[in-house]
């Protein structure tokens, strides 16, 4: 494919073509159809933001459920008072990082749960079909590492809530939450450190674990009585081990455990590496906890980048040896391991996970490779664009903001400039992280004005529409349709395209709903037809009613007070749809094709009836024909057959449509 063409580019647009002109052949009303304007190649949506994590996770290891059962530290605090949340609301929301909350989390949730337990990782918008993973009985525990998001609470609460599960949710942003769910927090304190590291020793069941113990007390019991974190306090009970099988001496444990994060890194750095130990190193550090194999699948494609950038355009690399390093030796360079857990889709089976021994590992080895090495950068970040998604981002603004650069954001600009979409929502992702999980609102707001006032670069304004159709957009939509307002007013399809994808996403939050059709509403009546916001307006009618329905775009529907407004906003927007020559045209052949297939096809049927309401809106079908008839004298048969099918669907016999036809569309309508 032409790297300047992307599918995505055009997609969101339904009508980039002229309507052919419609003939007095009945037949043409069929062949005359909207297919010309469909974008080829079946791209979905998903593909848009990366690709969809699994809703449900792998759940704890055998070791992490051994230290929330039998090795569990009681803990002070409200410990008591999220027992019970959890078995009344079955649901609860734990803050204090750092304080072991993931081994509480799995000890509640053991309680009650009476199958399994499993992690969650709801995309922004969990319909029904994502929600069907979710299992009766099953406890499920959901790390949210951005400011809470009301709305998806809701979704994610009530999906766990009717599916019969139990959820306990890890906050991590306790600051930024909605004041509506800061009352159900419940902050957890941190449990005895000499009591975790003793029951750390316990769960390996060792021979020698009185020893261990004793060394445990005599070597780092003045360190952990002073206070230590649940992380500390296993990393003293581990090195303890190690002590008593002579792997290692009591100073050089003491040190060990003493020694800072930066200076451990560049020890291991030091010593000398081969390019895979590196590559693997790297990997580990992007996609930990996932599965065994996505790393090293992963990792052989790094590799085989910097082995190609280090050869001669002309040369290629030679064929690596199969047997030249195991899996386990490599991991146990880098001070990784694999963790056996259930599978997180298969019941029955097991799947290998991927982490290092030491949990603040990862940030420090990314930071310090991205520092050290240069001609490492633009391989390790086109890598981190085509790898995991959200890990990919993740990896980015880590060092976007662990090392210091005169441009921090040089990579992120590369990639909002790129032909390929993929690399611009890359992009567009990695800035609203930046400003909700790290709090740097102000310079993605100052980057993005800055993009928008430039006169040329539209592949970086489309990735600036990009970033208003994620959360940093759609949890302030009257900033973002502004800003979006400002895009919108060019001439270039593609960045009006992408302004229709981030009003659509805005229009997914039912808080946003009134606001965005009142926007729409008011962008249509743009003078010039020709100009972006008309555009937008109606491509966002056309995706809100219905017509050509996307399987990867849905919306809730309004609730409470809200529900009639939204309902006559958005027929006022599908009436603007259909007055418009080529939106109006392509629609009623859309709504035609419907009601030729409405009789043996429920969901045309149920679509069908759908448009028709927004059609009447309440009023006749004499009035709605004769509105329509006014707007497209050439296809007044069109008209006239469409509303036929749909009395018939309703009914009606073909005698009393027939008659109605043969005298008029006034006795339609007063047969209707």
């Amino acid at each position: 494919m032409d790297e300047q063409s992307d599918p995505l580019d055009a997609k969101f647009i339904p009508t980039n073509a002229v309507p052919e002109t419609t003939t007095s052949n009945q037949a043409s009303d069929v062949q005359n159809s909207v297919q010309a304007s469909k974008i080829e190649g079946g791209v979905h949506l998903h593909a848009v933001a990366g690709p969809v994590e699994d809703l449900v996770s792998g759940g704890p290891t055998p070791r992490e459920l051994a230290a929330a059962g039998e090795f569990f530290v009681p803990r002070g605090g409200r410990f008591e008072e999220a027992r019970q949340r959890l078995a009344r609301d079955r649901v609860v929301l734990l803050g204090g990082n750092g304080n072991g909350w993931y081994i509480a989390a799995i000890h509640l949730l053991r309680q009650h749960s009476r199958t399994d337990i499993k992690g969650v990782n709801p995309p922004r918008h969990l319909n029904r079909e994502r929600a069907r993973h979710l299992k009766a009985g099953f406890g499920y525990v959901w790390q949210v590492r951005e400011p809470l998001d009301e709305f998806q609470f809701e979704a994610v609460r009530n999906a766990v809530r009717d599916a019969g599960g139990y959820l306990v949710v890890l906050v991590h942003h306790q600051d930024e939450m909605p004041d509506a769910l800061r009352a159900e927090l419940v902050p957890l304190v941190a449990p005895n450190s000499m009591a975790v590291a003793e029951a750390c020793v316990r769960a390996t069941h060792s021979m020698d674990e009185d020893k261990q113990l004793w060394v445990l007390t005599e070597t780092f019991g003045r360190s952990l009585q002073l206070g230590a974190s649940p992380r500390k306090a296993a990393r003293a009970a581990e090195l303890a081990g190690r002590i008593v099988a002579g792997d290692v001496e009591a100073e050089e444990a003491v040190q060990q455990f003493d020694e800072e994060l930066a200076g451990a890194v560049r020890r291991w750095f030091d010593t000398g590496r081969r390019l895979t130990e590196y590559v693997v190193m790297v990997a580990v550090a992007v996609l930990e906890h996932l599965t065994s194999n996505q790393v090293f699948e992963e990792a052989e494609e790094l590799e085989q980048a910097i082995r190609v950038a280090e050869l001669p355009e002309d040369k290629k690399p030679r064929p690596r040896r199969v047997f030249q390093f195991s899996r386990d030796e490599l991991l146990a360079t880098v001070g990784a391991k694999v963790e056996r857990r259930e599978h997180r889709l298969y019941a029955g089976l097991t799947e290998e996970t991927v982490r290092f021994a030491r949990k603040d590992w990862a940030p420090a080895l990314l930071c310090h490779a991205w520092a050290q090495y240069p001609a490492l950068q633009p391989i390790l970040a086109d890598w981190l664009a085509r790898t995991s998604f959200g890990k990919g981002v993740t990896a980015l603004c880590t060092v976007v903001l662990g090392v210091p650069a005169s441009d921090p954001l040089h990579f992120v600009r590369d990639f909002a400039g790129a032909p390929r979409s993929y690399k611009r929502m890359f992009a567009a992702a990695t800035l609203s992280q930046l400003a909700l999980e790290h709090d740097r609102r102000e310079l993605v707001a100052e980057t993005l004005n800055l993009w928008i006032e430039q006169r040329s670069g539209v592949w970086r304004k489309t990735t600036a529409a990009m970033v208003y159709g994620l959360p940093y957009g759609t949890r302030e939509p009257g900033e973002a349709l502004k800003q979006l307002e400002r895009l919108g007013r060019a001439e270039s399809p593609q960045q009006q395209n992408w302004v229709v994808w981030a009003v659509r996403e805005l229009f997914r939050r039912p808080d946003n709903q009134i606001t965005v059709l009142q926007a729409m509403c008011r962008w249509v009546y743009v003078a010039d037809r020709t100009e972006g916001l008309r555009t937008i307006a109606l491509s966002v009618g056309w995706a809100l009613a219905g017509i050509d329905p996307d399987p990867d775009f849905w919306f809730p529907p309004a609730v409470g007070r809200d529900r009639l407004t939204v309902q006559r906003l958005l027929a006022a927007l599908f009436w603007h749809v259909l007055r418009d020559e080529v939106f109006g045209a392509r629609a009623l052949q859309s709504m035609l094709e419907l009601a030729l297939s409405a009789h043996y096809d429920p969901k045309a049927r149920e679509r069908l009836i759908e448009l028709f309401d927004l059609v009447l809106d309440g009023g006749s079908r004499r009035l709605a024909i004769r509105r329509l008839t006014e707007h497209h004298p050439r296809h007044r048969r069109r008209i006239r057959r469409l509303f036929r099918l749909f009395g018939l669907l309703e009914g009606r016999s073909w005698l009393a449509v027939l008659a109605g036809w043969g005298h008029g569309s006034r006795r339609v309508g007063q047969a209707a």
